[in-house]
């Protein structure tokens, strides 16, 4: 006897997309078959016509607060686990990534304990954590590394340039060399390394450029100036130069224009284990969108747009977009940061211009809306870009990501009749969003979690807590192959 059985749908599975049904028993997707081929006695239907079945999104890539490795600076306002997985919940997003942070006096394994105290009993869905591996570590926290990968944290992440001068305590860069250990030690334990790729020398001159110039964050667009394509370029090939020599899996997170999607269709094409992220935001919007700092006050959607690096060009854009469809780039994300309107509107500067990004409950949405409706992107390579690539590389495969037996019954439930402009009563999460005004076509109506309806016709049935830590262990074909 099946609990819920989905029926008149066109489903997405590994295989392809058809009319099918789908059963489901406890936590559990036990059976797939043709149409009024499943026993319905005893079970819930959900008769979802026209509609179309979808794995529940993976957001591989979230900054949750509060940070307390950060409590001087605006990031540590960031929106919590319960009150950013309510939101997301209702895009269809089931899995979310947070990170957990290594630091002066703090270790992997005790960052992780924090973390995972923090998130207990707070989130809405389920959720995992990648290690941030801060600059100038003791030699200690290579040998956490191993430890923490056999726990089921399989992720490392590193930033190899500062934010801003003035930089972000929590995030600082390690240096070539100490990335260059760290991949040794990530290699030796099985996991991923994640890398915040740009060029420092490129960034930090630029910022002093731009200082000495007086020249303020939105002016001439100087913000893709200073976070260019250049240091992008330099960065990745420079990276994947020494995960080359290291034999190590890399995800770069935030690729952002043409010169990234180049070097990793090189590499990928090299048959080298490297991936790439794409957040949304530079899918829709280039750097022509940035307003000046004193515009934001009347169209305060703009403070949103931004991240690190920031939105390029027109070219980049399309570049992106060539990489998301053919397979150079492999997962879509948001670097999701929901920052308080005060907080952002007190960096007015280059040198201050905060990055956060409220965009994950907006992810498919809009990657249904600007991949599948507009650009001919398979249902297939859509499940691929919001789910099934993320669970592949950081080892949830095919827990997660699948709609195949055997696979957590996380299932979201896609009308692309839906054709509105997105306004803030759409969403669930913040003041302000780059995303209020933006026209979708398509858009998550029902997002089922292990096996439970937890959001129905714009109701939210979930219960916070029921949301689990997923533990990971990556597959070895995503270590030796671009496999996702």
């Amino acid at each position: 006897m099946m609990d819920i059985v989905i029926k008149g749908g066109r489903v997405v599975t590994p295989d392809g997309d058809a009319e099918l049904e789908v059963g489901i028993s406890g936590e559990t997707i036990v059976a797939i078959s043709a149409p009024d081929q499943l026993s319905t006695d005893g079970a819930v239907v959900l008769d979802v016509q026209g509609k179309i079945v979808v794995p529940g999104g993976i957001e591989p890539h979230a900054h949750i607060g509060p940070r307390p490795e950060a409590p001087d600076q605006t990031v540590a306002s960031q929106a919590g686990a319960a009150e950013t997985t309510r939101g997301v919940v209702f895009g269809g997003v089931t899995t979310i990534f947070d990170f957990c942070t290594q630091r002066p006096g703090v270790g992997v394994m005790q960052a992780i304990e924090e973390r995972s105290e923090a998130w207990k009993g707070q989130s809405y869905i389920d959720y995992s954590f990648h290690i941030t591996l801060r600059g100038d570590f003791p030699s200690s926290v290579l040998g956490e590394i191993p430890e923490a990968m056999q726990e089921g944290f399989t992720s490392t992440k590193a930033f190899i340039t500062d934010h801003t001068p003035i930089g972000l305590s929590m995030f600082a860069r390690l240096s070539i060399g100490e990335l260059w250990a760290v991949f040794q030690a990530v290699h030796r334990a099985g996991g991923v390394a994640m890398v915040h790729s740009e060029d420092y020398d490129i960034v930090s001159y630029m910022y002093r450029t731009m200082k000495e110039n007086g020249t303020r964050a939105g002016k001439a667009n100087n913000h893709p100036l200073i976070h260019s394509g250049l240091s992008e370029d330099i960065s990745f090939r420079r990276v994947i130069r020494l995960a080359e020599h290291t034999e190590t899996a890399v995800y770069f997170v935030h690729t952002v224009g043409r010169y990234g999607v180049a070097a990793l269709t090189e590499a990928r094409s090299n048959g080298l284990p490297i991936y790439g992220e794409v957040l949304h935001t530079y899918l829709c919007f280039t750097s022509e969108d940035y307003k000046d700092p004193e515009a934001y006050k009347a169209d305060r959607r703009w403070m949103d747009g931004n991240n690190y690096p920031g939105m390029q060009y027109p070219d980049d854009r399309d570049s992106l977009w060539t990489g998301i469809l053919g397979g150079a780039l492999s997962a879509t994300g948001t670097d999701q940061g929901c920052v308080p309107l005060k907080d952002k509107l007190a960096q007015q500067t280059a040198e201050s211009w905060g990055g956060g990004h409220n965009g994950a409950e907006s992810r498919m949405g809009v990657v249904f809306t600007e991949g599948v409706v507009k650009r001919g992107m398979s249902l297939r390579r859509f499940v691929d870009v919001t789910s099934a690539n993320a669970a592949r590389i950081f080892g949830l495969y095919p827990r997660k990501g699948a709609i195949a037996v055997g696979s957590d019954a996380d299932i979201a439930i896609i009308d692309p009749g839906i054709h509105k402009t997105l306004t803030m009563k759409d969403l669930h999460l913040g003041e302000y969003s780059v995303w209020e005004g933006q026209e979708v076509q398509g858009w998550p109506v029902t997002t089922i979690l292990r096996g439970k309806v937890v959001v129905e016709n714009g109701k939210l049935l979930a219960k916070q807590g029921y949301g689990q830590l997923l533990k990971r262990k990556v597959d070895q074909s995503v270590l030796t192959s671009p496999a996702a």
